[in-house]
């Protein structure tokens, strides 16, 4: 049985201008002690998925489908049951640490109030579990650290902060939000060599999101590829690098920059992301841009197609 199994997971968004479809149809299979990573351009629906199946959508968003862990649904379960998934069962580490601490208190207090809130330990319990942490992510002087505030903190350091506290509850599956935003190629490189550490060592499930598929090649064991709220493509990592199934997918490992090639012409996905508004008809959603698009893609939604670990909605 997947750790954590989601079936046609749907979300939308009810706004002024209509309702915006942000996730369509979505099914995606997370293992034990393995790192998914789920890739695509900005607006395809990657972290809005990852929202939905902690139950952290906002009072906008309608929900269907299936979100199952250990064989127990936890789609529109209340904040109270989820209370006690979150943390102890599933974390997650946001995009941005400087937004997702409070600039206010200290990281000790942050910290500490994750332990006596969900494993109802003593401050002074809770502080020794804590430091220990900061040391088991390379934190260097993890006990002046602790009592910093999080501006006194590069933001390489505030991303091992928010680590570190999403670890605290000894977590089974760690959902890992565009960990490396705004930092700079070296401490990319570090946390997720981190990332890495904490699934040898912990046995942690991890859901790796980005759009950066340099970083997505070193360490994950499959990825699931999005675009316009619906996954294009799906499979084992080594195999969807060396022979990619979907036309977008084919198109993003050719933008990558490789040192090995000729760079004085880059390649570019021509036309825009499509206008998700009132969307869920039609053929496939990246047809306009498709270069290998004909008629029959522009009539319906393509089937998806599974032959063995690799899957893929394309008529070709």
């Amino acid at each position: 049985m997947s750790r954590l199994r989601i079936r046609n997971l749907c979300v939308d968004f009810s706004t002024p201008d209509g309702t915006v479809s942000a996730v369509r149809d979505v099914s995606l299979d997370l293992e034990d002690g393995e790192i998914l990573a789920i890739v695509g351009e900005s607006g395809s629906g990657k972290s809005q998925t990852a929202f939905a199946a902690m139950g952290l959508l906002p009072a906008n968003a309608r929900c269907s489908g299936s979100v199952c862990f250990d064989g127990k649904e936890i789609l529109g379960l209340d904040d109270d049951a989820l209370s006690g998934i979150r943390a102890r069962e599933i974390a997650m580490i946001f995009q941005n640490p400087m937004t997702s601490l409070n600039p206010y208190r200290r990281i000790s207090d942050q910290m500490t109030e994750v332990l006596e809130v969900h494993q109802g330990l003593s401050k002074k319990a809770a502080r020794t579990q804590c430091i220990a942490m900061l040391e088991s992510v390379n934190i260097s002087d993890a006990r002046m650290r602790f009592e910093q505030f999080p501006h006194e903190c590069s933001g390489g350091m505030r991303q091992r902060v928010m680590i570190a506290m999403s670890l605290l509850c000894r977590p089974r599956i760690l959902i890992a939000d565009e960990p490396t935003t705004a930092l700079d190629v070296t401490i990319q490189a570090q946390v997720i060599d981190l990332l890495k550490m904490i699934r040898e060592r912990y046995g942690m499930a991890i859901i790796l999101i980005t759009h950066d598929l340099g970083l997505v090649a070193g360490c994950s064991d499959r990825v699931a590829v999005m675009y316009a709220g619906r996954v294009m493509e799906s499979g084992p990592t080594e195999e969807l690098f060396l022979s990619p199934r979907h036309p977008y997918t084919d198109a993003l490992l050719k933008s990558l920059i490789r040192m090995d090639e000729d760079t004085s012409r880059l390649y570019s996905i021509s036309g825009s992301h499509p206008d998700t508004t009132d969307a869920g008809s039609g053929g496939c959603p990246f047809n306009p841009r498709c270069p290998v698009s004909t008629i029959a893609c522009s009539a319906s939604l393509p089937a998806v197609r599974t032959v063995g670990s690799r899957s893929w909605a394309c008529i070709r």
